[in-house]
């Protein structure tokens, strides 16, 4: 059986064609999970820091509380005696203990907000950007032939 010449030159495109979609698969494969990788380790990493702002946060609020309780349940040390003021030199233990409860709390909440916004800032950002990347084939309508998409 004879074959027609040009059967030759329409299989060569076709052949052309898998072997560049083959290629461009297989590089753009590497990159496509190397990306995720890095995305997944951004988020997870953001994901730690805004557990820990929150911690720090909700630990310091508590702290701050107790500590202001304590300072008004503290007794005063003043004695008012014919019009003159007598100051003890002993120490109030729940006045102390109050002002150092709160100094923590407040440093706490200092620290733990920021970190909080930050980390889910940045959380939310990767995550999306995880979300987004992709490789895809799109047949169009309008043109003709494949385009190949990837999204990052």
């Amino acid at each position: 059986m004879v074959y027609p010449q040009h059967q030759h030159l329409t299989m060569k495109p076709i052949l052309f064609l898998l072997a560049s979609l083959f290629i461009a698969h297989a590089t753009l494969g590497q990159g496509f999970d190397k990306d995720k990788m890095f995305y997944a380790a951004k988020a997870e990493r953001y994901k730690r820091m805004k557990n820990t702002g929150m911690i720090l946060s909700i630990a310091g609020g508590i702290m701050a509380v107790v500590g202001v309780s304590k300072m008004s349940k503290a007794t005063s040390n003043a004695t008012y005696y014919n019009g003159t003021y007598y100051y003890n030199n002993g120490s109030n233990a729940d006045a102390e203990t109050g002002a150092l409860l709160f100094l923590g709390g407040t440093a706490g909440l200092g620290a733990g907000i920021p970190l909080w916004i930050v980390g889910a800032h940045a959380q939310r950002k990767y995550e999306r950007k995880l979300e987004g990347i992709g490789v895809r084939l799109n047949i169009n309508q309008q043109n003709k032939g494949l385009t190949l998409s990837y999204r990052f």
